[in-house]
């Protein structure tokens, strides 16, 4: 037997992982390795309230394609995986019309003109 299937039976069928988010946050997760990691990622976001869509989830300093398992890319305990806020640009400006005006006060869409 090669180094390699000695070190591949020799892992538990779990892996530690922590999900760093953008705000210093740091969560623990426990995952069977054969497992995608999109179920990962859906219960982080709903833990956090966010839409998976809204969460790029990297590993390495890579994109995770929500299909990928911990052992396809060679997870290990405690490595970690970065979980940032999509950014379509750097500009605030872009996002101008993009979202509805709201009465913070109220949190409800506001009526007409803007004051």
């Amino acid at each position: 037997m090669n180094k390699e299937n000695e070190n591949h039976k020799n892992q538990s069928s779990h892996v530690n992982v922590k999900i760093n988010s953008q705000d210093g946050n740091q969560l623990h997760f426990r995952i069977r390795r054969d497992i995608p990691l999109k179920n990962l990622m859906k219960v982080y976001c709903e833990q956090q309230c966010l839409e998976i869509e809204a969460i790029a989830f990297l590993f390495d300093g890579r994109y995770i394609k929500k299909g990928k398992t911990p052992d396809e890319l060679q997870m290990k305990d405690d490595d970690e995986i970065d979980a940032m806020l999509h950014q379509t640009s750097g500009s605030p400006a872009n996002y101008v019309g993009q979202f509805r005006e709201l009465n913070w006060k109220g949190g409800r869409e506001r009526k007409g003109r803007a004051n």
